[in-house]
């Protein structure tokens, strides 16, 4: 049944809410073509929404002073689901993702806000140094993940890293930084690259790219000789070249976002496992389910 009621008389029926629709567009008016009618449910002497982030758009954006709802009937599930006073809402702002290392079904992945999950036990020293920077008070700027509990951190007032052959006094800055699972790595100081102990494929590539001219724009490795590197030819076309084996499928390329941006993150594992991240975009394929079904994190 259909009626018309003060928008101010409508409570939500939730204590938060996602920052987004589940399409991943975010929560405004003009993010919906067809805004629909919400509905709601009669509880004592309130109307109480079930679509919480229709109406937190409606009070929010509208301007609205009545609105036209669906009046469902109260069942058991409607009890069993409410939370909160129904005035006040938190929106739930997702993680964004700073670092991933893959490893067929295990993972690190270390989020911004602030915060890390992981499965399986080989990086049980990254979180270990992640505590120990957190316990005395140190922020993490920038950190770096590879295979094996290989990583490098920078928190402004110290550097920490489990690499090989690394020194950080021979880097005067460090924009970003790839990392095998062998502990080798490939950095980005701005003005200059270098690399160390990677694959001699990966490292002759990346010599001829340079030789001709091209801008490695970013390198990826995997738990194995996975390797792929992203460049902007002569052009400006930016496209990939890639280890040869049965881990990469020739279309690549799809997995990842047409244009590179600063914020960029590209990850690739086994099995075609590969994601990639440009300012809120996210891209993927066969990642661990046990991720992208985390509602807390800006897989969308």
């Amino acid at each position: 049944m259909e009626i018309t009621v003060r928008l101010k008389d409508v409570y939500f029926s939730q204590d938060s809410i996602a920052a987004t629709f589940t399409n991943g567009s975010p929560l405004e008016l003009d993010s919906i073509k067809d805004f629909p009618k919400i509905e709601v449910v009669h509880n004592g002497d309130r109307f109480y929404t079930l679509n919480n982030r229709y109406l937190y758009v409606l009070k929010e954006f509208s301007g609205k002073e009545k609105i036209d709802v669906v009046l469902k009937h109260k069942d058991g599930s409607f009890k069993r689901k409410f939370t909160g006073n129904g005035i006040d809402l938190r929106v739930r702002v997702p993680k964004k993702i700073k670092a991933l290392a893959l490893n067929g079904e295990d993972y690190f992945l270390f989020a911004d806000p602030p915060h890390y999950f992981l499965s399986g036990d080989q990086w049980y020293n990254v979180q270990e140094k992640i505590d120990e920077i957190w316990k005395n008070e140190e922020e993490i700027l920038k950190i770096f993940v590879g295979c094996n509990g290989h990583y490098y951190i920078d928190t402004g007032k110290s550097c920490y890293w489990n690499l090989r052959n690394f020194d950080s006094d021979d880097y005067e800055c460090i924009l970003w930084m790839a990392i095998n699972a062998d502990g080798g790595f490939y950095v980005d100081s701005g003005k200059s690259w270098h690399f160390r102990d990677i694959c001699d494929s990966a490292a002759q590539s990346i010599n001829a790219l340079s030789n001709n001219g091209y801008d490695i724009q970013s390198v990826a490795f995997g738990p194995g000789d996975e390797w792929i590197v992203r460049y902007r030819d002569n052009s400006g076309h930016e496209t990939h070249k890639f280890s040869r084996n049965e881990s990469f499928p020739e279309d690549i390329w799809d997995y990842f976002p047409s244009e590179s941006e600063k914020d960029m993150l590209y990850v690739i594992g086994d099995e075609y496992t590969f994601f990639s991240q440009t300012g809120t975009l996210c891209r993927w394929t066969y990642l661990p389910q046990e991720l992208t079904n985390r509602k807390d994190l800006t897989f969308s």
